[in-house]
């Protein structure tokens, strides 16, 4: 009705414009109103009315966005050379308190670069993670060798005896996202490489002399590598997910202690 009356009043004021091919162009909301008027012939008046919106604002493009930003925690251990969680007698010094044995990692920083809409993408990024091998055993490993090595302590009883190595994180990873419920809600997949940076390497020691807790820390290399390369896989739904990581590249250098390769696994929560 209000463009009806608009158009009557658009009529009335066109009978007054006597420009020779004269275009007037009206604007009324989202409506626009073309008056063209011949002044030959003042009843020759044509009159579009466009009520199209105008679309000069494109659409905004979703961009790909990737599942590393955030914070992963779960278990983490370690397998040997036959991906074997049993160790060999000559190293079951080693022998983990696998429940208590902790994996933590904070994504802080992430880059994505897409590759097909929003749907696959390429993620890195840089994280920092820590992992806590809390031993089963009451040992202490030594550096005075040239071999990884350690004594029993038998004179405490641990209640708490870890090794923890933190580490830089740089990821490579491929994902790709399936949407659902009418694309309000992904599924994701990834997969990828992680190469990791040592930057620290403890052993932690908590115990009671007559009653009295005593605390231990020493900071030592403990013949770690100080570079490592991993592989991981990731599956969720939104910004819940599940990982699993491998590590291809030794826990300690060559020839400096046993073969072993850590892995870890639990749940991320993405940022």
């Amino acid at each position: 009705m209000k463009k009806l009356l608009f158009i009557l009043v658009i009529l009335a004021l066109s009978a007054s414009l006597n420009a020779q091919k004269d275009t007037t162009t009206l604007s009324f909301g989202k409506s626009k109103v073309l008056i063209i008027s011949d002044k030959t012939d003042t009843s020759s008046k044509t009159i579009i009315v466009n009520d199209s919106i105008d679309n000069k604002q494109t659409k905004h493009k979703k961009k790909f966005n990737g599942r590393w930003g955030g914070i992963e925690i779960g278990l983490n251990g370690y397998l040997t050379n036959d991906n074997s969680f049993s160790l060999p007698n000559q190293f079951d010094y080693l022998e983990l308190n696998q429940v208590k044995s902790i994996n933590f990692n904070i994504n802080l920083f992430e880059w994505n670069i897409g590759l097909y809409k929003n749907y696959i993408g390429i993620v890195s990024g840089l994280g920092w993670g820590f992992n806590n091998y809390q031993f089963d055993k009451n040992i202490h490993l030594n550096m005075d060798t040239t071999y990884l090595d350690y004594t029993t302590d038998n004179a405490n009883k641990y209640k708490k005896n870890k090794l923890v190595i933190s580490n830089l994180r740089v990821p490579f990873m491929f994902e790709f996202h399936i949407p659902v419920n009418d694309h309000k809600d992904k599924i994701y997949l990834s997969a990828g490489m992680i190469g990791s940076l040592r930057i620290g390497s403890h052993i932690k020691q908590i115990y009671f002399v007559d009653g009295d807790r005593q605390f231990n820390k020493e900071y030592h290399s403990f013949y770690l590598n100080p570079f490592a390369y991993s592989a991981q896989a990731r599956i969720g739904f939104n910004k819940l997910g599940f990982y699993f990581e491998y590590q291809f590249s030794e826990l300690f250098k060559k020839d400096k202690g046993p073969s072993l390769h850590p892995w870890a696994a639990g749940l991320s929560f993405c940022f």
